[in-house]
């Protein structure tokens, strides 16, 4: 990193004192370093499955037979139209973080199964970057013709990072959007006051054993009936399993990621009302 870029970092960072998110910030530059010496691996590999394993375990839970090629061929149809607006992206000069940030395709796709299953009212999802789960969420949405998407992110210290958040989310799935830009800390326990009951969380956010246990612990108690969470990049340690062990899902699961060397996680419970 050259010196003009190192201060002009620094800059961004104190600017942050007068919104509330310096401490935040030194914590996303801190943690992520020291879980590297202080925490070993969670062994979720051993139970991992595949996307198809899991996705044909998903329609025995929520869908019968017929209605499985109708979503493979949404999938193909939403994956279509998101492909041109990912190649412009990517040929952009002046991105301010890497494109590494957005989602394997396997949490995206079961974000667009998920929403499509369990036809939710309310989602809420944290770490949003140039949008592609929030591009498939909203694609479900708006296929369902119901449910609004509550999207938290707090994007790097970058020039004008801000007006990236979510850039591949066109105006015409917006409607069914609520992006809020900020710490998750601070904004995630005010939609969990505001909504009381959410059906789907996707985290995609900070991925320390801290920062992932305190948004697990903020959800818990809207997680309630029919209820689907997803979690990326698991594999760190083991927020994933401490979470799960107290939530105490009808099902849960472990998934490999498509193209990076990571996993997810999803937890459901079905509830016999819906």
């Amino acid at each position: 990193m050259n010196v003009n870029r190192l201060l002009f970092k620094t800059h961004l960072l104190f600017q942050s004192l007068g919104r509330g998110e310096f401490l935040t910030r030194c914590k996303m530059i801190i943690e992520p370093k020291l879980e590297k010496i202080i925490r070993n691996r969670y062994p979720y590999n051993s139970q991992a499955k595949s996307f198809s394993e899991l996705t044909a375990i998903l329609y025995d839970i929520f869908t019968v037979k017929d209605v499985n090629p109708r979503l493979e061929e949404e999938l193909v149809k939403v994956e279509a139209e998101l492909g041109p607006r990912l190649e412009a992206l990517y040929l952009r000069e002046d991105l301010p973080w890497s494109a590494r940030h957005n989602a394997d395709p396997t949490l995206a796709r079961l974000c667009y199964l998920l929403t499509r299953m369990l036809q939710p009212e309310i989602i809420v999802e944290t770490g949003v970057a140039y949008g592609v789960t929030s591009f498939y969420l909203l694609s479900a949405l708006m296929k369902n013709g119901r449910g609004i998407l509550y999207s938290i992110d707090l994007p790097p210290l970058c020039k004008n990072s801000e007006a990236y958040v979510g850039i591949l989310v066109p105006s015409s799935l917006r409607t069914q959007w609520r992006l809020m830009i900020g710490p998750s800390e601070r904004l995630l326990p005010q939609v969990c006051a505001e909504v009381k009951c959410i059906d789907i969380f996707v985290h995609d956010s900070l991925h320390t054993y801290r920062h992932m246990m305190f948004e697990f612990s903020s959800v818990l108690s809207c997680l309630k009936g029919t209820y689907a969470v997803l979690a990326d990049d698991i594999e760190g340690h083991g927020a994933w399993f401490d979470f799960t062990k107290r939530l105490g899902p009808q099902f849960q699961a472990v998934v490999k990621h498509s193209y990076k060397d990571g996993l997810c996680g999803i937890a459901l419970s079905r509830s016999d009302k819906n």
